[in-house]
């Protein structure tokens, strides 16, 4: 639904003859691991990033450790934020991002650095992706911590962008984009490619550029004067975090089917951060599973208004304008939600149903077509119901 949310170097230098480097490139060579291999080793060096405005806008994205104490992420991630947090997902441990090292608004890039942990950066892969590799994303969509995903490449674009098929949705920004030794190879931004609404990734050569050119012109500027970097207003972060447990507690509570106290828990959330559009979402989810249908519009049309694109709150006022019959409206909402997620199988699905209720038998087909490739579950249901 949504989220709530040192290292030594130890070189060693062995002599030996040219035939044992070659042995030992063989021995040490980078092997293909299965996905849950993958996911172990990398998940713990990914988080979740959040920035709040001035305005108390909240943005959550992705991120993960590429350096000692270094974190990269997508630039938009914190573009205008007075407060950032980070949090290891698998730890569950909030960090405070201690400098913003550098950006790069073009390449939507940035470099945080935090409060020493002694997390492994993640590996870059030295050799060059091909068109048809598996890749596996890590990252936070929509606020669900701890993602991963698997895509292949499907084709290079201009500006070193990696064109993939791995589903990306609101959080996975700056999310890393992994081959199958476990190796970046990309990192996840917002992008689109000529009006299409298609899921890239910059080239890892790209991002070591980056991170390159900022730590020496980080390092330049703090050597060069006495004035510190420039630091981030901390006063909300406390708020900040604990709007984010409150949230966490209210997902356990809602996957737990305990949605009263789901409900509080959605509530404290909002009472910490008032343009918090994820709590809203959440607090609609639960006041539709508790019958409270009225309140539940509310919330969602909030958390709809502080955050426009927001799918899943359109997908969840679809569900309760059709438990009250409002066949119409529920129409509506879920065409807002495929607007803006248009892999959002669900309501596809129940849109194709609205589409045979009112008769509409070539949409009803039009969505059918679209879920073959999405879900075949829900493919065959409508399919079947089309054919009645």
């Amino acid at each position: 639904m949504y989220s709530c949310a040192a290292i030594t170097l130890l070189l060693l230098t062995i002599v030996i003859t040219p035939a044992q480097t070659r042995a030992q490139r063989t021995r040490t060579a980078p092997t293909n691991l299965s996905a849950s291999q993958i996911a172990k080793n990398i998940l713990p060096s990914v988080v979740a990033v959040v920035s709040e405005d001035a305005s108390g806008r909240i943005v959550f994205g992705s991120g993960f450790f590429i350096g000692q104490n270094t974190i990269a992420t997508n630039y938009h991630v914190i573009r205008g934020a007075r407060t950032i947090v980070a949090k290891l997902i698998i730890q569950k441990k909030w960090l405070r991002i201690v400098d913003v090292i550098g950006f790069d608004e073009d390449k939507d890039l940035a470099l945080l650095t935090v409060e020493a942990v002694p997390i492994r950066p993640l590996p870059f892969s030295s050799r060059k992706p091909v068109i048809g590799e598996d890749i596996y994303v890590a990252g936070n969509p929509e606020g669900y911590e701890g993602t991963f995903s698997q895509g292949i490449i499907s084709g290079f674009r201009r500006g070193n962008f990696i064109q993939i098929t791995a589903p990306i949705s609101h959080g996975s920004s700056g999310g890393p984009v992994l081959n199958r030794q476990g190796q970046v190879i990309g990192i996840v931004v917002a992008a689109d490619f000529e009006g299409q609404n298609l899921n890239f990734a910059i080239a890892s050569s790209e991002l070591s550029m980056f991170q390159r050119n900022a730590m020496r012109e980080y390092g330049g500027r703090a050597l060069a004067s006495d004035v510190p970097p420039v630091r981030f207003n901390f006063a909300g972060v406390d708020r900040l975090i604990k709007a984010g447990q409150h949230c966490e507690k209210g997902n356990e509570y809602y996957n737990a089917g305990l949605y009263s106290q789901a409900r509080d828990e959605y509530r404290k959330a909002i009472v910490l951060f008032p343009n918090y559009a994820e709590a809203y979402n959440g607090l609609g989810n639960a006041y539709a599973d508790l019958s409270d249908y009225s309140k539940a519009i509310d919330a969602y049309t909030k958390a709809i208004t502080l955050k426009p694109n927001y799918s899943r709150a359109y997908s969840g006022l679809g569900t309760v304008y059709e438990d009250l019959s409002k066949t119409h409206e529920a129409m509506g909402a879920y065409q807002k939600a495929v607007a803006f997620d248009p892999g959002d199988d669900y309501s596809h699905y129940r849109l194709g149903e609205l589409y045979l209720i009112v008769g509409s038998k070539v949409l009803a087909q039009q969505e059918y077509a679209i879920l073959k490739g999405l879900n075949s579950s829900y493919a065959d249901r409508l399919r079947n119901d089309i054919n009645k």
